[in-house]
């Protein structure tokens, strides 16, 4: 079921970046040459090697938007009041019912969700909405996922559209992590952007999310 916020688990970011460290012990190398054409060609070998990269060029960056690396089709969601944010092709609308005005995406199977939405200022006691902010708006969220059952909790400041903002992360007993960002956007309010589902999805729609989401379309 949605939970509408999430947590991920920082030894579980560190645990996949260890992911391919290790590998197979090099296989044995043979003699080196040592006659007069052997050393000719390795010469030819290494002049043509350097032309080659002298040539070379270099990788286009990513277009405003897109993903660094990505290796699926995505797609561009979202509207004007609580922003933009590239998710994969395949992905479709759907509403939780527990959702209220969420904009959600999920993947076929339903178990990985983008939820895009506006932080809804009426939780807060109207003696505290002055000067409340998106650091504000990261505790009350941390505060509402570990009363949800989320572990592990965490927090985070990162930079999302070119605006300081408010990372709160942990996991669920399920197995599902949930990562969501609190961002204050140039029109006052504060955005909020989630992302959960299992070990298999989260990380690749974490880095969609945070090189991808923005103001504008």
């Amino acid at each position: 079921m949605h939970r509408h916020l999430m947590a991920l688990l920082a030894g579980a970011f560190l645990a996949l970046a260890l992911v391919g460290c290790g590998g197979p012990a090099p296989a044995e190398q043979a003699e080196p040459e040592t006659s007069a054409e052997a050393s000719a060609d390795e010469a030819t070998a290494e002049a043509e090697t350097e032309a080659a990269a002298e040539t070379t060029e270099e990788p286009e960056a990513p277009a405003e938007g897109e993903a660094p690396g990505t290796l699926v089709d995505t797609q561009r969601v979202g509207d004007i009041n609580v922003g933009f944010v590239n998710i994969p092709a395949d992905y479709v609308t759907f509403h939780d019912a527990a959702g209220g005005t969420d904009l959600q995406y999920s993947d076929p199977s339903g178990t990985s969700i983008f939820t895009l939405n506006t932080f809804d200022m009426d939780s807060v006691p109207e003696d505290q909405r002055e000067g409340f902010d998106s650091r504000a708006a990261a505790e009350a969220v941390w505060s509402n996922i570990e009363s949800a059952g989320a572990q592990n909790v965490e927090g985070a400041i990162v930079e999302m559209a070119g605006v300081e903002s408010y990372q709160v992360y942990g996991t669920y007993e399920d197995g599902t992590f949930l990562v969501c960002w609190l961002i204050g956007a140039p029109d006052g309010s504060i955005r909020y952007l989630a992302v959960e589902g299992p070990e298999d999805t989260i990380f690749d729609n974490v880095a969609m999310a945070e090189a991808s989401y923005g103001f504008t379309a």
